[in-house]
C-alpha cells in the first residue's frame, strides 16, 4: 500500500515493472490490467498515470504536486477515463475513430497524455482493430492502459502490443487495512464481507456499502439452504421475492452460479473457491452429485439470458422453480 493519496493494495509486482521501466527508459505505449471485478484494476490505471504525470523526479507519485492533486481530483485534462458507464458509445467505431485522432493532440497540462480505457469485455473486434494501429504506431507522449476480466477478451494482434498483468486479490490483511481505510470499523461487518468475498477490496466495498448487494447475498445463502434442504417452500417464497427486479435477479443468479461452481469443485477435490457461500457449497457438494451441480447451473444460466431477453418474470421464476425442483 502506498500513503501518499494513491492507495494501491498488494500487486506490488505491477508496481515495481512500471518503477523499473521508468527508470531504465524502457516503458510501452500500452498495458492491459486484467482480473475479476473488484480487484482494483482502475486503481492501478490512476496511479500508472499519477507516476508517470508527476511533477517529482525524485519520488513519484508524490500526491503533492498539481498534477498529482488533479488526478486526485479526478480532474487532470491530460488523463482520460473512457467506460461504457460514463459513455454509452465508448467502445463504437466512431468514437474510437475520434479518440485516435485526439491522441496525436499535444497534452493540456504536463508532457504526456493517458487514456484509460476501462472495462472492455465488450469491446468487439471491429472496435479492436481501430485502436491497433494506434497502438503499434503510438503518438510519442501518449500512452493507454485498459482493463479487462480477462486477456482472453482481445484479438491476438492487439495483445502481441501491449504488456499485460494479471491483477490478483490483496492479501486477507491488506484487504481489511483497505476497508478500515474507507471508514469502516465494524469487526463483524468486515468479517461477513470477507467470508462472501475473499480478499476482493471492491467487492467486500460494494457489499458493506451497497444494501443491494448484500441483500443478494443473503438471498443466494437462503436459496442453496433451500436446495441443500430440498425445502419447496423456502425456494418458492425467496425465488418469487425477485419478481419484477431485474438487476437483483441477475444478481442473486450470479452469485448462485459461482456457489454451484464451488460445490461441484469441492466435489474435483478443488479448494479454490470463489462463491460468496462457502460453507453451503460444502454442504450442497455433499447433497448433489457432479451432472446435478451442473444442470443446475445450466439452468442459472439460461435463466439470466431470459432475463436479459426480457421474457416474463413470473413464468420466468415459476419455469426455474419446476427445473430446481426437478433436478434435486
Amino acid at each position: 500500500m502506498l500513503s501518499n493519496g494513491f492507495r494501491v493494495y498488494s500487486n506490488q509486482n505491477i508496481i515495481n515493472t512500471l518503477t523499473s521501466m521508468i527508470s531504465s527508459g524502457r516503458l510501452y505505449h500500452a498495458f492491459l490490467l486484467y482480473g475479476a471485478k473488484g480487484l482494483g484494476k482502475k486503481t492501478i490505471a490512476e496511479y500508472m498515470a499519477a507516476k508517470l504525470l508527476c511533477e517529482n523526479a525524485d519520488y513519484s507519485p508524490c500526491g503533492k504536486c498539481k498534477s498529482c492533486k488533479m488526478i486526485l481530483d479526478s480532474a487532470h485534462p491530460d488523463v482520460n477515463l473512457i467506460t461504457k458507464e460514463t459513455n454509452s458509445k465508448a467502445f463504437s467505431v466512431d468514437y474510437l475513430r475520434q479518440l485516435t485522432i485526439d491522441a496525436y493532440i499535444l497534452p493540456n497540462e504536463g508532457d504526456k497524455k493517458i487514456y484509460i480505457i476501462a472495462d472492455c469485455d465488450t469491446m468487439p473486434p471491429l472496435s479492436q482493430n481501430i485502436l491497433l494501429k494506434l497502438i503499434e504506431e503510438p503518438p510519442e507522449n501518449t500512452y493507454f492502459v485498459f482493463t479487462a476480466s480477462s486477456n482472453a477478451v482481445f484479438i491476438p494482434t492487439v495483445l502481441s502490443r501491449v504488456l499485460s498483468f494479471g491483477v490478483c486479490e490483496a492479501s486477507e490483511a491488506d484487504c481489511r487495512k483497505a476497508i478500515e481505510d474507507k471508514g469502516i470499523k465494524d469487526k463483524s461487518r468486515i468479517d461477513e464481507a470477507v467470508e462472501a468475498f475473499g480478499s476482493n477490496i471492491g467487492m467486500c466495498l460494494d457489499f458493506l456499502q451497497n444494501d443491494e448487494l448484500a441483500k443478494a447475498v443473503a438471498l443466494a445463502k437462503i436459496i442453496t439452504d433451500a436446495m441443500i434442504s430440498a425445502s419447496e417452500y423456502q425456494l418458492l417464497k425467496c425465488l418469487y421475492s425477485l419478481e419484477g427486479k431485474r438487476e437483483l435477479s441477475k444478481t442473486v443468479i450470479s452469485l448462485l452460479s459461482a456457489v454451484l461452481r464451488d460445490a461441484a469443485a469441492i466435489r474435483l477435490g478443488n479448494d479454490e473457491l470463489i462463491g460468496c457461500y462457502k460453507t453451503g457449497s460444502d454442504a450442497l457438494s455433499k447433497q448433489i452429485s457432479l451432472r446435478q451441480a451442473y444442470q443446475l447451473y445450466r439452468q442459472f444460466s439460461t435463466t439470466d439470458e431470459r432475463i436479459d431477453g426480457n421474457a416474463n418474470s413470473s413464468l420466468n421464476i415459476a419455469n426455474l422453480c419446476a427445473q430446481i425442483k426437478k433436478i434435486i
